[in-house]
């Protein structure tokens, strides 16, 4: 009852949450061992990060507080040795967990080991074809990594879910269709997709941002995925459609809902900075000098929320906020058949929110 309570304090437009947030996502390490040329965390050579026991005790108080989805990332997650020992802990305490990678390191053992932690998804970044997919990662043999990767996942049992996330760039936007496809035919259970960002550690080379000139391709591919693989898109399809628009107008974009960030969600880094989201434009605390529940009930938090709420903050079009920004803004527009998407309802209340 408290979930809906919270949730509809936020539609009303309060600022002060009855709950610590629904969804966590949390980068675990900034080390990767690609070199992907639209993110620059494998550039970061010095990072602290939480040991294992604060971790836990983190996870506990997020549960506590009603945390029910966490996504764990990096860099890549899996050169921590640690990772599997994570997941599984924060599965222990009932939190739908999600893991993303690069699936270089998941060979069958490791697929085994991530079967048995009993996490409900894992993300595999592919981005094109081999050569295009190579290239953006920065390293050769990177793209028959990954398709063994979900081939792996896949034969060790019917979880974790297996999806693809495709980071749409200028250099792989004509192979979103071929790119959706193959994941298809490789068995996955589902397909996202993002536009690459413009943002600090994850701003790309300059020849990849895109840019009104590619509005027309986009809206070709995003329509010719939407016709051909409609069940195997699970985020709301007006996420999609409203890429060409985000490209075009960012700003436009964000006036057009409340975001949940710093509300609903929250971003953690390696070293226990405590951000509202991946964008990161504000630190609200560090888990290494206060408890989660002291940093997210606090004054800064409070004058973030509300920062958010009157549009103080950077627009973006990522897949952990976005879709659920745009469902939960329908309410407040009368939208309320758009409320009824049956795949997106289990997308944003049984899968991840």
């Amino acid at each position: 009852m408290k979930f809906y309570l919270n949730l509809a304090k936020f539609i009303g437009g309060g600022i002060n949450p009855l709950l610590g947030p629904i969804k966590i996502q949390w980068e675990l390490t900034y080390k990767c061992n690609l070199r992907c040329r639209h993110c620059h965390l494998w550039k970061i050579k010095d990072e602290q990060r939480l040991p294992l026991n604060r971790i836990k005790e983190v996870l506990k108080e997020l549960r506590e507080l009603g945390g029910k989805y966490i996504s764990f990332s990096g860099g890549e997650l899996f050169l921590l040795k640690e990772s599997f020992e994570i997941l599984s802990f924060a599965k222990s305490l009932g939190f739908r967990v999600a893991a993303n990678s690069n699936g270089w390191l998941v060979d069958r053992k490791n697929a085994e080991k991530l079967a048995r932690t009993g996490i409900d998804s894992i993300f595999f970044s592919l981005d094109g074809p081999k050569e295009i997919h190579d290239w953006i990662r920065g390293v050769d043999g990177a793209w028959e990594r990954v398709l063994s990767a979900i081939e792996n996942v896949k034969q060790a049992g019917p979880r974790p879910k297996v999806y693809v996330n495709i980071t749409l760039n200028r250099k792989n936007l004509s192979y979103l269709h071929d790119t959706v496809k193959l994941a298809i035919d490789k068995g996955v259970d589902g397909v996202t997709t993002e536009p690459v960002h413009k943002i600090d550690k994850y701003s790309p080379e300059e020849d990849l941002g895109l840019s009104t000139q590619d509005i027309p391709l986009l809206s070709k591919q995003i329509n010719s995925i939407l016709k051909d693989f409609p069940s195997h898109l699970p985020h709301f399809h007006d996420y999609l459609r409203l890429f060409p628009k985000f490209i075009e107008a960012p700003e436009s974009v964000k006036k057009s809902f409340r975001c949940i960030a710093a509300y609903l969600s929250v971003q953690i880094h390696p070293n226990g900075d405590v951000h509202p989201c991946p964008v990161a434009f504000r630190k609200i605390g560090n888990l290494t000098e206060r408890s989660f529940k002291d940093i997210w009930f606090s004054r800064e938090a409070e004058e973030l929320r509300r920062d958010i709420k009157l549009g103080n903050h950077p627009p973006c079009w990522f897949t952990c906020v976005g879709p659920a920004n745009l469902y939960l803004s329908y309410v407040n527009k009368g939208k309320f058949f758009k409320l009824f998407s049956p795949s997106f309802i289990k997308y944003v209340f049984m899968e991840k929110i």
